[in-house]
């Protein structure tokens, strides 16, 4: 017996708020008053409103954006200091320094834009609707943050990738010393001088103080830059599940016999977002290994050539994405113009 049926057996209750008899579906009576009273959302939940995925993986992504936008902010803003650090003026700057600066200057570059990307994608998610002007500044900035993801990444295999071996125990000492030492003849030319010692004992002192202020600014910088990455890690993977989820619903036969060209097209983007998510998730790891505390002590040019060549692979899936992607929006956007 139902509950409605043991706390109004002959249906008074109901038949005095205007629902008819059991002889007609209570749930059809039901729907009829709410569809006259104008309550839409309530009728579809009772009425058992069909799942819509496509629905749910827009929240997922308008998520998974606006954490990005903030991570890759943060990001951004710290390859800005590394470049304050690295980028240094003067007669003696090696090819190694302003290899270093490029790479610091282009990933700044690269998370500004980027994170404006996340950004207007997230308008778009966020609201539940298609904005094609956002969908197409979205696709614009993915596709100017990836060439300039692309040049820190070749920069960064550059600089950390060893074109030869080295048989020095760092890195540092692989290359020629800027200042060269004094000869040792010239050394015993030198009388003794008191004051002269002194001055450059004080001058030594001061120069420690500066480098040892330097050394906690850099491993600050390192600590804050370990936090982002592994924040950011967690997104990328959030991400490849996204997209997988997309591709799963875009790329069948349903989908291509009802939408044509722009199914394939639809289709062809979210395979290379998977390429490419999966890819910066892979290259994001590695940064995350090679930055964080425990590691700050070590050489870790290694990982960062793993992460360098791996980023390669994932802005070219991005770049192929981005093309695609910016031929069905902003061509679709221009014939509304």
């Amino acid at each position: 017996m139902s509950l409605a049926a043991a706390l109004d057996p002959e249906q008074n209750i109901l038949t005095s708020l205007g629902f008819q008899n059991s002889s007609e579906d209570f749930l059809q009576s039901v729907q009829r008053k709410l569809q006259a009273a104008g309550l839409q959302p309530l009728r579809e939940v009772l009425t058992g409103k069909e799942y819509d995925p496509a629905a749910n993986v827009g929240i997922a992504v308008c998520v998974v954006d606006v954490g990005q936008t903030v991570f890759q902010l943060g990001q951004g803003l710290l390859a800005i200091n590394a470049a304050s650090l690295n980028c240094i003026t003067g007669p003696n700057v090696s090819d190694v320094d302003k290899q270093a600066c490029s790479v610091a200057v282009s990933y700044a570059i690269a998370g500004i834009v980027w994170a404006v990307s996340f950004a207007t994608d997230a308008i778009s998610q966020c609201a539940g609707t298609l904005n094609l002007q956002a969908a197409c500044a979205t696709d614009l900035s993915v596709n100017l943050g990836a060439w300039a993801f692309l040049s820190s990444s070749i920069s960064a295999m550059v600089l950390n990738c060893p074109a030869g071996e080295c048989n020095c125990d760092e890195l540092s000492h692989c290359h020629s010393s800027r200042i060269h030492p004094a000869e040792p003849m010239d050394v015993q030319k030198l009388a003794p001088n008191p004051v002269l010692e002194r001055e450059a004992s004080t001058l030594d002192i001061i120069e420690e103080i500066k480098q040892k202020h330097k050394d906690e600014d850099i491993r600050n910088a390192l600590k804050a830059t370990c936090f982002f990455d592994v924040g950011h890690a967690a997104f990328w993977a959030a991400r490849v599940g996204t997209s997988i989820t997309q591709a799963t619903l875009d790329c069948t036969e349903e989908n291509f016999a009802s939408a044509g060209e722009a199914g394939k097209v639809s289709c062809t983007v979210d395979v290379s977002g998977v390429i490419g998510a999966a890819a910066f998730l892979g290259s994001t790891i590695a940064l995350t290994v090679a930055g964080c505390p425990a590691a700050l002590d070590k050489d870790v040019s290694n990982t960062l050539c793993a992460g360098a060549i791996i980023d390669t692979v994932g802005v070219t899936a991005y770049l192929a994405q981005s093309f695609s992607s910016v031929g069905s929006t902003c061509h679709q956007l221009s014939q509304h113009v």
